[in-house]
């Protein structure tokens, strides 16, 4: 939690990250130095046990990973707890080789496998919510591992609530609605033609 290590990336007063790159092996990790007592509360509400977000994205991970879904290997998880309140953790991640989708397709004038890519996206972003996953996933989440196959993999899976939910389509219409906002504004490139390429994919995959 303490120890000065490779290159801050952001950081503000309650959290940071950092790229760890040692002997051609990079790793990110994110530390959180306080915890919303609000969020805490709400958890417990759930009847769930109360984390910080590094051990809620860890939680989230495995879930995702027990149904199938590509997504990044933690390599180590931690958190402090106090009077039975989370106060501070952790959690480091390798890196996943690869692209980041929205850099290629910025970079990209294909058309063909700009296509293919958003399909793939579209068909992710569904299956997530066939399984029960609403967390929003912006285009900047996803790498892709492979270009020929569209192997898409997710990083940055920060959540509060980490275990599925219960198909809903005004849950789904909510994340979908927050994630192309999101995109739209991180990702210059992004264009009602391509919404409508992953909207079609998105819909084909939930109705099969």
């Amino acid at each position: 939690m303490s120890v000065s290590i490779g290159e801050v990336m952001e950081k503000e007063l309650s959290r940071e990250s950092r790229r760890i790159k040692q002997d051609g092996h990079v790793a990110y990790l994110k530390r959180q130095f306080a915890v919303s007592k609000r969020l805490c509360l709400e958890s417990n509400l759930m009847l769930q046990k109360a984390h910080t977000p590094a051990v809620n994205e860890d939680i989230y991970i495995k879930q995702l990973k027990s149904r199938d879904f590509l997504v990044m290997d933690v390599m180590a998880v931690g958190e402090r707890r106090e009077n039975g309140f989370p106060i501070e953790g952790f959690i480091l991640v390798d890196e996943v080789p690869g692209f980041q989708l929205d850099r290629f397709l910025t970079d990209t004038d294909d058309e063909s496998v700009t296509q293919d890519l958003l399909t793939a996206y579209g068909q992710l972003i569904a299956k997530l919510h066939q399984q029960g996953f609403f967390a929003p996933l912006r285009v900047k989440d996803v790498i892709i591992r492979n270009v020929e196959r569209c192997e898409l993999v997710m990083i940055d899976r920060e959540i509060r609530n980490p275990y599925p939910r219960i198909r809903s389509k005004k849950r789904a219409q909510r994340s979908l609605r927050d994630g192309f906002r999101r995109t739209r504004r991180e990702f210059k490139k992004f264009n009602d033609a391509m919404e409508a390429i992953v909207m079609s994919a998105y819909q084909e995959q939930m109705n099969s």
